[in-house]
């Protein structure tokens, strides 16, 4: 009986910890926090960082050239500089 009792408890944690490896909305949230709205455009930033990553420990531990990857991923999500000229801008 205690062999199966630890059997269940080890088998419990063990799919417990397995569906926790992959991006959940509250990780997602964190990663979205982050997003530079007027730089980035948040859904692609999002779609782009789970592309690189495939889990949150790949996130949290990034090597340099995994940072470099997502850093060239998300320049496609760049908003353009919006360039305003003085001589438009109406006085009051």
């Amino acid at each position: 009986m205690v062999r199966i009792s630890g059997l269940l408890v080890f088998s419990l944690i063990l799919s417990l910890t397995s569906c926790s490896e992959g991006w959940n909305e509250e990780n997602k949230s964190v990663v979205r926090d982050r997003c530079l709205g007027e730089v980035y455009d948040c859904d692609c930033y999002m779609d782009k960082t789970l592309e690189v990553f495939k889990n949150p420990a790949e996130y949290n531990t990034q090597t340099p050239e995994d940072k470099e990857k997502w850093e060239t991923a998300l320049k496609e999500c760049e908003k353009e500089n919006v360039i305003i000229d003085d001589g438009d801008i109406e006085s009051f």
